[in-house]
């Protein structure tokens, strides 16, 4: 699903990493955006469901690593989340989708085991 990018929290990370999605931000003139898919009321995901642009992070945080998303699947416990039948895993974001594959492409300076893949 393109360019978007996401911070992984490595303390919560197991063999299936989820993903933590950016909180919802206005966008200045200057700064990068990415896509996110995501919803803010309950509803059918035709309904609900919006492609907005959110801003690019910077860089991560001293414990969290930078992922460039590179896909991500809409799962049907994300189908059941946007119908009110599953709660959120982050109540304060809008965002969707709990699985993606991507690229590190930041390491936070506390971050221990990870590397960068070079190729």
């Amino acid at each position: 699903m393109g360019d978007a990018s996401a911070f992984l929290r490595p303390a919560k990370l197991k063999s299936t990493a989820a993903v933590v999605p950016l909180r919802a931000q206005k966008l200045k003139k200057d700064q990068k955006v990415m896509k996110q898919i995501q919803f803010s009321t309950i509803g059918t995901p035709e309904e609900v469901v919006q492609y907005a642009d959110t801003q690019t992070p910077s860089g991560p945080r001293s414990d969290e690593v930078l992922v460039k998303v590179l896909a991500f699947p809409i799962n049907p416990a994300d189908l059941l989340t946007m119908q009110g039948i599953y709660p959120r895993l982050d109540a304060s974001t809008q965002a969707i989708g709990n699985e993606a594959v991507g690229e590190i492409i930041a390491i936070g300076k506390d971050v221990e085991d990870w590397s960068l893949a070079t190729g």
